[in-house]
Protein backbone atom coordinates (compact mmCIF):
# COMPACT_ATOMS: atom_id res chain seq x y z
CA UNK A 1 0.00 0.00 0.00
CA UNK A 2 1.02 3.32 -0.45
CA UNK A 3 0.08 6.45 0.57
CA UNK A 4 0.07 10.40 -0.54
CA UNK A 5 -1.72 13.48 -0.71
CA UNK A 6 -3.58 16.16 -3.56
CA UNK A 7 -1.43 18.97 -2.62
CA UNK A 8 0.97 18.40 -4.96
CA UNK A 9 5.29 18.41 -4.61
CA UNK A 10 7.65 15.70 -5.03
CA UNK A 11 5.91 12.71 -3.33
CA UNK A 12 3.66 11.87 -6.22
CA UNK A 13 6.58 11.49 -8.60
CA UNK A 14 8.38 9.35 -6.24
CA UNK A 15 5.62 7.54 -6.23
CA UNK A 16 5.04 7.12 -9.88
CA UNK A 17 8.32 6.07 -9.79
CA UNK A 18 8.09 2.91 -7.20
CA UNK A 19 4.81 2.20 -8.84
CA UNK A 20 6.31 1.71 -12.05
CA UNK A 21 9.59 -0.62 -10.26
CA UNK A 22 7.19 -3.00 -8.76
CA UNK A 23 6.60 -6.61 -9.92
CA UNK A 24 3.17 -5.85 -11.03
CA UNK A 25 2.79 -10.06 -11.74
CA UNK A 26 3.69 -10.16 -8.09
CA UNK A 27 2.35 -7.18 -6.16
CA UNK A 28 -0.99 -5.13 -6.73
CA UNK A 29 -0.38 -1.87 -5.54
CA UNK A 30 -3.08 0.13 -3.60
CA UNK A 31 -2.64 3.52 -3.18
CA UNK A 32 -4.07 5.81 -0.41
CA UNK A 33 -4.44 9.01 -1.49
CA UNK A 34 -4.93 11.38 1.28
CA UNK A 35 -7.62 14.43 0.76
CA UNK A 36 -7.50 15.78 4.31
CA UNK A 37 -8.84 19.61 4.74
CA UNK A 38 -9.36 19.30 1.18
CA UNK A 39 -13.39 19.74 -0.71
CA UNK A 40 -14.88 16.87 -0.63
CA UNK A 41 -15.32 15.63 -4.67
CA UNK A 42 -16.71 12.34 -6.06
CA UNK A 43 -14.32 11.80 -8.80
CA UNK A 44 -10.38 10.94 -8.52
CA UNK A 45 -8.22 13.75 -9.20
CA UNK A 46 -6.17 13.00 -12.44
CA UNK A 47 -3.31 11.67 -10.58
CA UNK A 48 -5.56 9.03 -8.67
CA UNK A 49 -6.84 8.26 -12.30
CA UNK A 50 -3.14 7.88 -13.57
CA UNK A 51 -1.98 5.24 -10.75
CA UNK A 52 -5.51 3.57 -11.09
CA UNK A 53 -5.00 3.41 -14.69
CA UNK A 54 -1.17 1.84 -14.54
CA UNK A 55 -3.22 -0.70 -11.67
CA UNK A 56 -3.09 0.61 -8.23
CA UNK A 57 -6.26 0.16 -6.26
CA UNK A 58 -6.72 4.17 -4.73
CA UNK A 59 -8.47 4.52 -1.90
CA UNK A 60 -9.30 8.28 -0.89
CA UNK A 61 -8.31 8.64 2.72
CA UNK A 62 -10.62 12.24 3.75
CA UNK A 63 -8.90 11.81 7.59
CA UNK A 64 -7.65 9.41 10.16
CA UNK A 65 -9.05 7.20 12.30
CA UNK A 66 -7.54 9.19 15.50
CA UNK A 67 -7.25 12.59 13.47
CA UNK A 68 -8.78 14.36 15.77
CA UNK A 69 -6.15 13.71 19.04
CA UNK A 70 -3.52 14.34 16.11
CA UNK A 71 -4.84 17.35 14.97
CA UNK A 72 -5.67 18.65 18.82
CA UNK A 73 -1.87 18.09 19.66
CA UNK A 74 -0.41 19.25 16.13
CA UNK A 75 0.51 22.81 16.86
CA UNK A 76 3.51 21.94 18.51
CA UNK A 77 4.73 19.47 16.18
CA UNK A 78 4.85 22.33 13.30
CA UNK A 79 7.44 24.77 15.86
CA UNK A 80 10.04 21.74 16.74
CA UNK A 81 11.82 21.65 14.02
CA UNK A 82 9.43 18.88 11.89
CA UNK A 83 9.73 20.80 8.70
CA UNK A 84 5.50 20.63 8.93
CA UNK A 85 3.64 23.50 8.47
CA UNK A 86 1.40 22.02 5.63
CA UNK A 87 -2.31 20.76 6.40
CA UNK A 88 -0.89 17.54 4.43
CA UNK A 89 1.79 16.45 7.16
CA UNK A 90 -1.12 16.36 9.40
CA UNK A 91 -2.33 12.86 7.64
CA UNK A 92 0.41 11.71 5.01
CA UNK A 93 2.90 10.92 6.97
CA UNK A 94 0.72 9.00 9.72
CA UNK A 95 -0.95 6.83 7.27
CA UNK A 96 0.60 3.69 7.89
CA UNK A 97 -1.06 3.65 11.47
CA UNK A 98 -4.41 2.95 9.52
CA UNK A 99 -3.37 0.06 7.15
CA UNK A 100 -6.02 -2.22 9.36
CA UNK A 101 -8.74 0.37 8.83
CA UNK A 102 -8.14 0.18 5.49
CA UNK A 103 -7.68 -3.55 4.93
CA UNK A 104 -11.26 -3.64 6.88
CA UNK A 105 -13.22 -0.98 5.42
CA UNK A 106 -11.99 -1.74 1.95
CA UNK A 107 -11.94 -5.36 1.90
CA UNK A 108 -8.50 -5.31 0.75
CA UNK A 109 -7.66 -9.10 2.11
CA UNK A 110 -10.75 -10.11 -0.30
CA UNK A 111 -8.83 -9.06 -3.45
CA UNK A 112 -7.87 -12.58 -5.29
CA UNK A 113 -5.33 -14.56 -4.41
CA UNK A 114 -4.69 -12.16 -1.01
CA UNK A 115 -2.96 -13.28 2.14
CA UNK A 116 -5.44 -12.46 4.62
CA UNK A 117 -2.45 -11.91 7.33
CA UNK A 118 0.35 -9.80 6.25
CA UNK A 119 1.09 -6.32 4.84
CA UNK A 120 4.51 -4.35 3.46
CA UNK A 121 4.75 -0.86 4.04
CA UNK A 122 7.45 1.07 1.29
CA UNK A 123 7.88 4.87 1.19
CA UNK A 124 7.64 6.81 -1.85
CA UNK A 125 11.18 6.97 -1.98
CA UNK A 126 12.26 3.42 -1.89
CA UNK A 127 12.82 1.05 -5.32
CA UNK A 128 11.82 -2.27 -5.73
CA UNK A 129 15.14 -4.27 -6.99
CA UNK A 130 15.70 -5.82 -10.77
CA UNK A 131 15.01 -9.21 -9.05
CA UNK A 132 12.50 -12.06 -10.59
CA UNK A 133 9.10 -12.12 -9.49
CA UNK A 134 9.51 -15.86 -8.26
CA UNK A 135 12.59 -14.24 -5.99
CA UNK A 136 10.61 -11.44 -4.76
CA UNK A 137 7.97 -13.99 -4.07
CA UNK A 138 10.14 -16.08 -1.82
CA UNK A 139 11.78 -13.64 0.05
CA UNK A 140 8.22 -12.36 1.23
CA UNK A 141 7.65 -15.48 2.20
CA UNK A 142 10.48 -15.54 4.10
CA UNK A 143 9.64 -13.35 6.25
CA UNK A 144 6.06 -14.41 7.22
CA UNK A 145 7.46 -16.93 8.52
CA UNK A 146 8.84 -15.23 11.91
CA UNK A 147 6.71 -16.11 14.80
CA UNK A 148 6.57 -15.99 18.61
CA UNK A 149 5.61 -12.65 20.21
CA UNK A 150 7.55 -10.37 17.22
CA UNK A 151 4.06 -9.19 14.57
CA UNK A 152 6.12 -6.03 12.73
CA UNK A 153 9.37 -6.06 10.88
CA UNK A 154 11.39 -2.87 10.26
CA UNK A 155 14.92 -1.85 9.15
CA UNK A 156 18.11 -0.88 10.29
CA UNK A 157 18.91 3.03 9.89
CA UNK A 158 22.04 5.04 8.96
CA UNK A 159 24.29 2.65 10.97
CA UNK A 160 23.28 -0.57 9.11
CA UNK A 161 22.66 -2.89 13.22
CA UNK A 162 19.35 -3.12 15.32
CA UNK A 163 17.24 -2.44 17.06
CA UNK A 164 15.21 -1.63 14.16
CA UNK A 165 15.03 2.37 13.84
CA UNK A 166 13.63 2.58 9.75
CA UNK A 167 10.25 2.25 9.35
CA UNK A 168 10.12 3.49 5.71
CA UNK A 169 9.54 -0.33 4.83
CA UNK A 170 7.46 -1.64 7.19
CA UNK A 171 6.01 -5.51 7.27
CA UNK A 172 3.34 -6.35 9.73
CA UNK A 173 0.91 -8.79 10.94
CA UNK A 174 -2.10 -6.75 9.98
CA UNK A 175 -4.86 -8.75 12.78
CA UNK A 176 -1.88 -8.88 15.62
CA UNK A 177 -1.04 -4.90 14.44
CA UNK A 178 -4.47 -3.94 15.16
CA UNK A 179 -4.73 -5.57 18.32
CA UNK A 180 -1.97 -3.11 19.45
CA UNK A 181 -2.93 -0.59 18.53
CA UNK A 182 -5.27 0.89 21.17
CA UNK A 183 -1.58 0.56 23.26
CA UNK A 184 0.32 2.21 20.54
CA UNK A 185 -2.18 4.66 20.67
CA UNK A 186 -2.63 5.16 24.55
CA UNK A 187 1.54 5.90 24.51
CA UNK A 188 0.84 8.08 21.80
CA UNK A 189 -1.69 10.39 23.42
CA UNK A 190 0.03 9.65 27.35
CA UNK A 191 3.47 11.91 25.36
CA UNK A 192 0.99 14.22 23.40
CA UNK A 193 3.19 12.70 20.68
CA UNK A 194 6.20 14.54 21.48
CA UNK A 195 9.13 11.54 21.43
CA UNK A 196 13.07 12.02 21.42
CA UNK A 197 13.25 11.06 17.73
CA UNK A 198 10.99 13.82 15.76
CA UNK A 199 10.22 11.69 12.79
CA UNK A 200 6.47 11.81 12.42
CA UNK A 201 5.12 8.05 13.37
CA UNK A 202 8.55 6.65 13.05
CA UNK A 203 9.29 8.33 16.56
CA UNK A 204 6.54 6.65 17.78
CA UNK A 205 7.21 3.58 16.52
CA UNK A 206 10.47 3.25 17.79
CA UNK A 207 9.46 4.27 21.50
CA UNK A 208 6.44 1.85 21.67
CA UNK A 209 8.76 -1.08 20.38
CA UNK A 210 11.98 -0.25 21.33
CA UNK A 211 10.84 1.16 24.76
CA UNK A 212 7.86 0.76 25.68
CA UNK A 213 8.10 -3.12 24.48
CA UNK A 214 11.52 -3.64 24.57
CA UNK A 215 11.92 -4.90 21.74
CA UNK A 216 9.61 -8.22 22.36
CA UNK A 217 7.20 -7.48 19.35
CA UNK A 218 9.65 -6.26 16.40
CA UNK A 219 12.88 -7.86 14.47
CA UNK A 220 14.93 -6.20 12.24
CA UNK A 221 14.38 -6.56 8.90
CA UNK A 222 17.19 -8.29 6.45
CA UNK A 223 19.19 -5.14 5.19
CA UNK A 224 18.52 -6.26 1.61
CA UNK A 225 15.07 -5.07 2.48
CA UNK A 226 15.59 -1.69 2.92
CA UNK A 227 19.04 -1.23 1.12
CA UNK A 228 20.29 2.39 1.31
CA UNK A 229 22.13 3.50 -1.50
CA UNK A 230 24.87 5.55 0.43
CA UNK A 231 25.54 2.26 2.11
CA UNK A 232 28.03 1.14 -1.03
CA UNK A 233 30.21 4.41 0.20
CA UNK A 234 31.39 2.13 3.22
CA UNK A 235 32.29 -0.52 1.43
CA UNK A 236 29.34 -2.55 1.50
CA UNK A 237 27.36 -4.56 -1.09
CA UNK A 238 23.59 -6.30 -1.30
CA UNK A 239 23.82 -9.01 -4.08
CA UNK A 240 19.86 -9.43 -4.20
CA UNK A 241 18.72 -6.05 -3.49
CA UNK A 242 14.90 -6.34 -2.95
CA UNK A 243 13.91 -2.68 -2.23
CA UNK A 244 16.07 0.22 -1.69
CA UNK A 245 15.72 3.79 -0.31
CA UNK A 246 17.16 6.62 -2.17
CA UNK A 247 17.02 9.22 1.12
CA UNK A 248 20.06 11.34 1.32
CA UNK A 249 21.49 10.37 4.84
CA UNK A 250 22.01 13.77 5.83
CA UNK A 251 18.68 14.70 5.43
CA UNK A 252 17.93 12.58 8.23
CA UNK A 253 13.94 10.79 8.98
CA UNK A 254 12.15 10.79 5.63
CA UNK A 255 8.73 12.55 6.46
CA UNK A 256 7.04 12.14 3.37
CA UNK A 257 3.58 11.84 3.38
CA UNK A 258 3.64 9.37 0.26
CA UNK A 259 4.71 5.91 0.66
CA UNK A 260 3.28 2.05 -0.24
CA UNK A 261 2.37 -1.26 0.97
CA UNK A 262 2.07 -4.59 -0.42
CA UNK A 263 -0.11 -7.54 0.70
CA UNK A 264 1.15 -10.94 0.40
CA UNK A 265 -1.13 -12.92 -1.94
CA UNK A 266 -0.37 -16.15 -1.09
CA UNK A 267 0.28 -17.44 2.52
CA UNK A 268 1.46 -20.90 1.56
CA UNK A 269 2.89 -22.43 -1.54
CA UNK A 270 4.25 -21.39 -5.02
CA UNK A 271 4.04 -19.34 -7.21
CA UNK A 272 3.03 -16.77 -4.20
CA UNK A 273 1.43 -12.99 -5.36
CA UNK A 274 1.47 -10.31 -3.16
CA UNK A 275 -1.35 -7.18 -2.99
CA UNK A 276 0.25 -3.94 -2.63
CA UNK A 277 -1.49 -1.97 -0.13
Amino acid sequence: MSDCTEYGGGYKLNYAAALRSAPHDVLLPVLMLSRYGLTPNPELSAFGRWAQAEGAHVIEVDSLSFQKDLTSHFSHLSHRGWGARQVDHITGPFLRLDIPRMVSEHSLFSLPCACPEYALYTDTDVMFGNVTAEATAQALHGLAKYNGDRFVMYGAEHEMHGPPKNTGVFFMSVSRFERAWPEILKVGLSKSFRFPERAYDQGWLNFYFNMVKAGRNSTMLPLAWNWKVYWAERGRRSRRCVSSTFMDPRQGANTSPASHLKIEHACHGSPAKLHGI
